[in-house]
């Protein structure tokens, strides 16, 4: 691996345990400050995509929503790095013990997938494409029946 993906790769450790841990003060740390992220403006009220700080502040309510977020490394993280971009898969479990968007705690465990999708620029996140399985997730808190699909 190159000592550019190295740094990228030791990067998006830091984004991990940033989004894990609820230490937001890190994500500076990692993500350009003219940041943008596609796929949780969904859940705000915006139009386009979210900047730095309307995603620390979906990224805080998502985490307020589901404890004991883990992504468990011996079950499939993947990442691929070409030129400035990087693929990640993540594989995510937690437990939903606060309100989603409106969808009150159901107690529920969660295990879904997480693919994402990365721009770097002056080594460090400049764009980020969330593909998150929603489908699973709804099903697995109850808004979306099992046998929909």
């Amino acid at each position: 691996m190159s000592d550019e993906y190295s740094e990228r790769s030791e990067t998006l450790e830091i984004y991990a345990e940033a989004y894990i841990d609820q230490k937001w003060d890190r994500l500076d740390e990692v993500i350009h400050p003219d940041f943008q992220i596609y796929g949780p403006e969904m859940f705000m009220e915006v139009e386009g995509p979210l900047n730095r700080e309307q995603y620390r502040q979906f990224a805080s309510e998502f985490r307020a929503a589901f404890d004991d977020f883990e992504v468990p490394i011996a079950d499939g993280v993947s990442v691929v790095h070409q030129g400035e971009k990087s693929a990640v898969r993540d594989r995510c479990t937690a437990t939903h013990t606060g309100s989603f968007f409106g969808i009150e705690a159901t107690g529920n465990k969660v295990d879904f997938e997480w693919p994402w999708f990365i721009i770097w620029e002056d080594g460090k996140i400049i764009e980020k494409w969330d593909n998150i399985d929603l489908f699973t997730l709804s099903q697995q808190i109850g808004t979306v029946p099992d046998d929909i699909y």
